[in-house]
Order: structure tokens, then sequence, then C-alpha cells
């Protein structure tokens, strides 16, 4: 009950850095005559609130602790009356996390960029061939190997103007998930072994689709081993619009469910901040000693997508690439997939 130890201490408390302050009290029953003096102090941290330029919310260990008098006179002087201390620091918590994360949303400049709502889309649509896939998005500034589009008839011949060690694959959209039906060869380092894995591959999709035609193959040059691989996708919802998807790749998407998604349009720094954000982060950020990778070069080959994906928004139903190889010195899409609907 003493108004000026009362208001010494409060001083002392709000003199801080601190976003909020938070005051526990439990009033004790109407009985005991008390209330008065919680009354009083109730009174004088609003206004110490004030006196500080704080905000400041009340709570107590049990919601019935708080009687409703009090929360009537918290109110009216704009300071929250919340029930139990792990909620109320809880709903403290999500509203300071919230304004902070307006705040950086406003200094990368999401927020002045209305969302693409596409039309909505229905059926299958048409896929693209990997090769259709990488010409599309090349177009609009994607890194993809320097591959050739060959026949398995041609491909020996294509393939010493190419050079060795390279990758073989099958081409068709009617194999969208290639690795299962026996139609990619890694690290060939001869006519001979190309030859072999020719033959090997047309005998297996044989076998998984005896429907697809073993005709077009691509050649490229065996990738380096990467700092990082990750998926970049888009993701559409009808009435809602469209998103990007930036995550860990290569085997590891359905293990470590490691992803963060951003509205189209987006910027170029929301999405570094989106790849800083990954738990697979660390390997991009010179790991054990290894090499940094080149961020810049990493955000500027998810840009591209985002910006094919920006361009063909009415039509895109479906876009994946998996994996973009992450180095220190550059970025490649080895593998992409997009599917369109009907306009």
């Amino acid at each position: 009950g003493d108004g000026e130890a009362l208001n010494r201490m409060l001083d002392s408390a709000l003199r801080t850095e601190a976003d909020a302050a938070m005051l526990v009290l439990d009033y004790p029953a109407e009985s005991t005559g008390e209330r008065k003096e919680c009354d009083l102090l109730l009174e004088l941290y609003c206004a110490a609130l004030v006196r500080h330029g704080k905000t400041g919310f009340v709570t107590s260990a049990f919601p019935e602790l708080l009687p409703a008098s009090a929360r009537e006179r918290l109110h009216a002087q704009d300071v929250a009356a919340l029930q139990g201390v792990e909620d109320g620091l809880a709903a403290w918590g999500r509203i300071a996390g919230y304004q902070r994360n307006r705040q950086a949303l406003l200094a990368l400049g999401e927020s002045a960029l209305v969302p693409l709502c596409p039309r909505a889309l229905t059926g299958e649509g048409r896929l693209l061939n990997e090769w259709d896939s990488k010409q599309a998005l090349r177009a609009f500034g994607l890194p993809t190997p320097n591959g050739v589009l060959s026949t398995s008839a041609n491909a020996l011949v294509d393939a010493n103007g190419l050079g060795y060690p390279l990758v073989l694959k099958a081409v068709s959209a009617q194999l969208p998930h290639k690795t299962e039906a026996g139609a990619v060869a890694l690290n060939l380092k001869d006519a001979a072994a190309l030859s072999a894995a020719l033959q090997k591959m047309h005998a297996s999709i044989a076998d998984y689709a005896p429907q697809v035609p073993f005709d077009q193959v691509l050649l490229e040059p065996m990738a380096t081993p990467p700092l990082a691989e990750l998926i970049v996708g888009i993701k559409r919802e009808n009435d809602f619009g469209l998103a990007l998807v930036i995550g860990a790749g290569g085997i590891l998407v359905e293990l470590l469910k490691d992803s963060r998604s951003l509205l189209l349009p987006t910027t170029d720094g929301a999405i570094r901040r989106a790849v800083l954000s990954l738990r697979s982060a660390g390997l991009l950020q010179g790991f054990r000693g290894r090499e940094a990778a080149d961020l810049n070069a990493l955000v500027a080959a998810i840009r591209a997508v985002a910006d094919y994906a920006c361009e063909n928004a009415d039509a895109l139903l479906e876009l994946d690439v998996n994996p973009l190889l992450v180095g220190a010195h550059g970025t490649t899409a080895v593998d992409a997939l997009i599917r369109l609907g009907h306009e």
C-alpha cells in the first residue's frame, strides 16, 4: 500500500530496453479486505507504463485470481488482462514474433507486392519432358548443364563431341520418375560404358513401361560433387495462389522435410532469408571447414524459377527442380519437371 515505494520499484523495473512488461498479480479473496492494495498497484503500473513508453499486460497464476473489476479497469487503460502466466507469455511471444516478422517483410519489400491469384485449373494437364523443362527455365536464367539432346542411335557419336565422363538419361514426358524406370546412368567414363548403359536402359524401360519408346536421350557432363542439394518448386493452390517452395533436395526430400514457402511474387532478400532459415543451411556456410556456397548464384537460380512461374502463372500446374546442385562457384539444375494446364 506504499504508493511511493511502489513507484520507485516500477521505475526501476521499467527502465530497461525490454519490449514489454508483465505484471503477475494474484488478487486475494474479497473477504480479506486486501484488494485495495492490488487496485493501487494496478493504477500505478498503468501510469508507469505510460511514463516509460512501454507496452504492458497483467496476468495471474490462476484465472480466477484476477477479478472482473480489475480486468475492466485494465482494459479501460488499454492494458491487456490475460489469464495464466504460461498462456500470457505465449500470447505475448506470438505478438512480438508477428511484429518482428512484419518488420522483416517490410524491410525485404515483400509486403509491397500483390500476390498472384491465377484462375483455377483442373485436370492433369500436360507434362513437359526434362529437356523441354530445362530449356524453358534456362530462358529465364536458370543454369543447367550444357547437354545434348540425342537419340539412342546417335548417342555414341554425340558423346564424342561432348566428352566423358557423362550422364545418360532417357527423355520422355511419360517417364517423370526416371530413377525408378532405370532411365538414368551416371558417371559413364567412355564409349564402352555408354554403349552398355544404352542396352541396359533399353531393357529396363521395356520392362518398367513397355508402352514408352526408347528414342530420345539426354547426354550431359557429369557434375562435380556439390556442397548441398536443394529442391525448388512451385505449389499451386486453386483460389489461393502460387507459392515458391525451397528445401533440402536430392534423396533427402522426404527424409528431412526441411522446406520454406514464399508467396509469389517475392524478392531476392526474401529468397536468401528462406534459404538461410533451412535446418540444412549449415551445409551452405562452410560446414566442417568446407567452402561456403555462392549464395548470390543460388539466389539468382531460385529467382529464375520464380520468374518463370510468375510469367506462366495462368498455365503452370506443377514445377520441380530437384536436385539443384549448390557449389562454391555456382549453382546448376540437373533435373527439372514442368506440368502445364490447358489454357
